[in-house]
């Protein structure tokens, strides 16, 4: 028998967040045991009656669903840590995007590098699904099968790319035959994924940005999607430049276009969702239909909060979305990859948007970082204990310290532990965190790989910006370096 076949049985975990599918919520149970075999949980209950080939003490353990992220780039932007949180130009708005995101040059070897690592970083914080939107490279469904993740790979590709010569106006490098060429690149890489053989890779296809995007490369997009089985994806409603951009181009908001094209619909993923027609820097737009739009046709948002609260800005926001009816889920976009990190921002950052303490609950944003993620995916046995379900637990220390005192554990993990009391997480019933250590990647080697990455990237900086800058004046450190 393998360790694949055997049955693994945590015993009487202290806490378990099971799901209770009447209530279509997550609840806590006290002394249950929870077992499974290969890829499926096979007993959630107060005693298992079968044979394990392995116990977990549970006693002094929370036992936690596999949280779900579905948007983020693991490939590209680990690079530059350190570099991008306090950028912004005062001249083009989401100037990390259009100014700075191609300074440093990167080639496959160091796709991978960070790749491993950034999935490394969601593993130890409790995330067993993820979405992965990068442009195409040698090795990188390999490289996520052996991270051991469960991966959504998403395969990007443009009508367009950004641009600027001045740094103070933004500019569209149109190549309609590129974008053709990367849809079909990315239907042979989610024809690999769907097919591959952990059978824990899928596929999504994933044209780049809405302004970025020909309607006719739209519009194939979603006949690409609907004929493979996947969902699709796209950048919209990410800065009021994008907005504007759309309403000169088209006479149409981000939402109003999308809708126009035929790309909303319950298989459609948007990252980030949070410019619509009624939020307060857009303002003298008629209609205030965006939000309608996307509740009607059952779209699902991926909400990246702490990214977006770096930039200063805010979804208008959380809870008024899921009123709505808006299906939302959790994405990490870039650094740090830490879902448990992302529910704090996203729990603060709405109820300041709220202006309201009560502006939402830790129960819903789980519920994004786990139900809503699955249902985005069109899953219905991810993100939740039950039988039957996959088999992608995670285990959190009740004796570590920032657990307590622990009257209410999730609570304690979000608001103060993060992802240090998680000491155990399995995908697909493979134990692939151990006492808080990583198994499949060695973090500390891709550590010292991703400085020499993110120093070669430095010396290619004066010769892709726009100014000339060096990487010592394009990206300032925060404090002076004195002698």
């Amino acid at each position: 028998m393998t360790d694949q076949e055997a049955v693994t049985v945590v015993r009487k975990a202290a806490r378990a967040i099971v799901y209770d599918r009447a209530r279509d919520r997550h609840v806590y149970r006290s002394d249950v045991d929870i077992a499974f075999r290969n890829d499926e949980i096979v007993y959630v209950g107060t005693e298992y009656p079968g044979t394990a080939e392995r116990s977990i003490d549970g006693s002094r353990k929370m036992v936690m669903p596999g949280m779900i992220s579905i948007h983020g780039h693991s490939s590209s932007a680990v690079k530059a840590k350190g570099c991008w949180e306090e950028l912004g130009s005062p001249r083009i708005y989401m100037s990390t995007l259009f100014e700075y995101q191609s300074l440093m040059h990167t080639d496959d070897a160091d796709n991978i590098a960070m790749s491993e690592f950034a999935v490394g970083e969601m593993l130890r914080s409790g995330c067993t699904t993820m979405m992965d939107i990068f442009g195409a490279y040698d090795g990188w469904l390999e490289t996520l099968a052996d991270t051991g993740i469960r991966a959504y790979v998403a395969p990007m590709y443009a009508s367009a790319a950004y641009k600027t010569s001045t740094g103070h106006s933004m500019e569209y490098v149109w190549d309609e035959t590129a974008g053709q060429k990367g849809l079909d690149e990315a239907i042979r890489l989610v024809g690999q994924a769907e097919e591959h053989p952990s059978g824990r890779l899928r596929g999504v296809i994933s044209p780049a940005q809405v302004d970025t995007c020909t309607v006719a490369l739209l519009r194939d997009s979603v006949s690409a999607a609907e004929e493979l089985g996947v969902p699709r994806t796209i950048h919209a409603a990410q800065s009021v430049h994008e907005f504007r951009e759309m309403v000169n181009r088209h006479g149409l908001s981000s939402m109003e276009f999308l809708e126009d094209v035929g790309f909303l619909g319950p298989s459609a993923i948007l990252g980030h969702g949070i410019f619509l027609d009624d939020h307060p820097w857009i303002h003298q737009y008629p209609g205030k239909r965006d939000r309608r739009l996307l509740a009607e046709r059952e779209c699902n948002v991926a909400h990246c909060p702490a990214v977006i609260a770096r930039r200063g800005i805010l979804l208008n926001h959380f809870q008024s979305y899921i009123d709505a009816g808006i299906n939302v889920g959790i994405g990490m976009d870039i650094y740090p990859h830490n879902i448990v990190d992302e529910m704090r921002w996203g729990l603060v950052c709405a109820k300041i948007a709220a202006g309201s303490q009560h502006g939402t609950s830790l129960a819903a944003m789980f519920h994004a970082a786990t139900r809503g993620g699955a249902q985005a995916l069109g899953r219905d046995d991810l993100g939740i204990i039950e039988d039957g379900a996959r088999a992608d637990l995670v285990l959190v220390d009740l004796d570590h310290p920032d657990m307590n005192p622990g009257y209410d554990p999730l609570a304690a993990l979000v608001f103060s532990g993060l992802e240090r009391p998680i000491c155990d997480v399995f995908v697909a019933g493979r134990h692939l965190v151990q006492g808080g250590v990583v198994q499949t990647v060695d973090m500390a080697a891709r550590a010292a790989q991703l400085n020499g990455i993110q120093q070669r990237g430095f010396a290619a900086v004066a010769d892709r910006d726009w100014a000339r800058r060096s990487a010592e004046q394009a990206f300032p450190l925060s404090l002076p370096l004195v002698d």
